[in-house]
């Protein structure tokens, strides 16, 4: 009963920290903007999207390794610890949801799995990895 409880805690706890990961890559892509759009004074609307877009994804895949290597140090590689890391990236698109309704990541549907992939791309070998084991059985 306190393993499952344990998983529960830790999957809130992993949930939280894709929330953290998605806010923080926010922030730090919006500075790296006003940079890029401070040399470049000259940008459209579309390419001004295009560029938020591409570096909030990529700055979540760099912040996400760095949460991997958190949670490796904190729980061993395991198939437990790749189904929470799936899930809790499933569960934090829908609290994100309300700070993307407040973005211009709104306007583009194709957001949403583009960031789903994103926070999982950093675990892909993980994933692979329990995928070949489940096909050798």
């Amino acid at each position: 009963m306190t393993s499952i409880f344990s998983k529960f805690n830790i999957l809130l706890v992993m949930i939280w920290g894709e929330v953290i990961v998605f806010v923080s890559s926010l922030i730090i892509s919006s500075q790296i903007i006003k940079l890029i759009s401070s040399i470049f004074s000259k940008i459209s609307y579309k390419m001004y999207d295009c560029l938020k877009i591409s570096t909030t994804l990529f700055m979540v895949v760099i912040i996400q390794y760095f949460y991997k290597n958190i949670l490796t140090f904190f729980l061993r590689k395991n198939i437990i610890k790749t189904i929470l890391v799936v899930n809790s990236s499933a569960l934090s698109i829908f609290l994100i949801d309300k700070i993307i309704r407040k973005t211009v990541f709104s306007k583009y549907t194709l957001f949403y799995p583009a960031l789903f992939i994103s926070f999982i791309l950093p675990f892909i070998d993980e994933i692979l990895s329990i995928l070949k084991v489940r096909s050798k059985k």
